[in-house]
């Protein structure tokens, strides 16, 4: 019986560790004024806590990523307020993702936020790429978003960006009617923020620095793969 218990114990240690996060998503109001970076009313937020190394990096999926981040979230009833807080040294000279000069959108490239919202029961989903944005100059910023993979799909959301000394904010507003949800009747929802962080990895044969990007998010999951991501609840108005 005691071996029997133990092989039960591993195997319930093993199916826990591999399954997707979940947080409760708090409801707030008007008055809490969710749209603002200072806001009291953050402390309260639902937490991803800090991204992990996410599975695109093979053997090291779900440990410690060298560039902290992390994402909260609220809702009011009629939006998501996700708050992205993303830590890096080299803020005195980071410099968000230039357009093309064709004014073409391109996929970001430096210090990136790419995060989504989808459906656990039609497998819809829906995502934006941000970068470390300009503050007090939207009209620069590099944003894609897109349905799936259909980048012709247009979302009206709202953001506002903060550089701080050691990291740089971005609080985004997604509109409810944007995604389909309604807090009443949505059940569970799929979510995933996934910071990609263009830094040294080691160095090439020459010598020389071999550069990538470092790619961590919730739960350790990856790009358009819903089932890697993680479940919200919404917490219904009182």
């Amino acid at each position: 019986i005691r071996r029997q218990l133990a092989h039960v114990s591993g195997w319930i240690a093993k199916t826990s560790a591999g399954r997707p996060p979940s947080m409760t998503v708090p409801c707030c109001t008007a008055a809490d004024r969710p749209f603002e970076i200072a806001s009291p009313v953050w402390e309260k937020a639902g937490d991803t806590g800090d991204l992990v190394i996410a599975n695109k990096e093979a053997g090291k999926k779900g440990s410690k990523a060298r560039f902290r981040s992390k994402a909260k979230l609220l809702h009011d009833g009629e939006n998501f307020y996700v708050r992205f807080e993303c830590w890096t040294p080299d803020m005195a000279k980071l410099e968000p993702y230039a357009r093309s000069e064709n004014g073409v959108e391109r996929c970001p490239h430096g210090d990136i936020m790419e995060f989504y919202f989808g459906s656990a029961d039609t497998g819809k989903y829906y995502m934006w790429l941000m970068d470390s944005c300009h503050p007090g100059h939207p009209e620069q910023d590099n944003i894609l978003d897109a349905c799936g993979y259909d980048d012709a799909w247009d979302s009206h959301i709202e953001y506002v960006v903060k550089h701080e000394p050691d990291r740089w904010i971005l609080l985004v507003k997604v509109p409810f009617s944007d995604i389909g949800v309604n807090a009443v009747q949505t059940g569970k929802l799929l979510f995933q923020a996934i910071r990609q962080k263009d830094c040294v990895l080691g160095k090439k044969e020459d010598g020389k620095p071999l550069r990538g990007d470092e790619g961590a998010s919730w739960g350790g999951g990856w790009v358009h793969q819903l089932h890697t991501f993680g479940e919200l609840h919404l917490e219904l108005k009182k």
